[in-house]
């Protein structure tokens, strides 16, 4: 519970916010309690990651860590390319469609007009989503809870208590 609040002051810290959290299993109350675990992802402005990453790090104990990244630049600057010739033949249609002088032109030429249209909105949500991507870095954090022993009441059992004695 105090990770997860941290780590939520850290994000306001930071800028950034939880995408998405998952909280599982119960917290250890006799032994062989396997205790509570978290996935929590978070999105943190891509210029406070490595502050944030060397703050959570401070928490508690990392055991294990993987740093990847996908390099969408020429995905970006061929969308980027294939969204203005689209704004350019939208361009022409209308100027066509001023222009049309029978209903068959007309009609074809709206057609045309909505399926460039659908692909400019297409590639520009692409590219807002890009947009987004690089602004934020995406950070999943999965938390163990420890079963430590000294937290756990053993039962009023005969084992139960030369198991507490035998720990003590």
């Amino acid at each position: 519970d105090e990770d997860i609040a941290s780590i939520e002051k850290l994000l306001n810290e930071y800028e950034g916010y939880v995408s998405s959290s998952e909280i599982q299993g119960t917290k250890p109350e006799a032994y062989g309690d396997y205790g509570r675990t978290a996935s929590l992802v978070v999105r943190i402005k891509q210029e406070n990651l490595d502050a944030f990453l060397q703050s959570t790090g401070n928490l508690c104990e990392v055991t294990y860590k993987n740093i990847s990244t996908d390099d969408v630049t020429t995905q970006y600057f061929d969308t980027q390319s294939r969204l203005k010739v689209y704004q350019t033949q939208y361009d022409r249609i209308i100027e066509l469609i001023a222009k049309a002088e029978n209903i068959e032109d007309l009609i074809t030429l709206e057609a045309e007009l909505t399926r460039i249209t659908y692909e400019i909105e297409s590639l520009t949500t692409d590219i807002k989503r890009w947009d987004n991507l690089i602004s934020y870095s995406t950070v999943t954090i999965n938390i163990t809870e420890k079963n430590t022993l000294s937290n756990i009441s053993s039962n009023n059992s005969f084992f139960g208590k030369i198991a507490e004695g035998f720990l003590s």
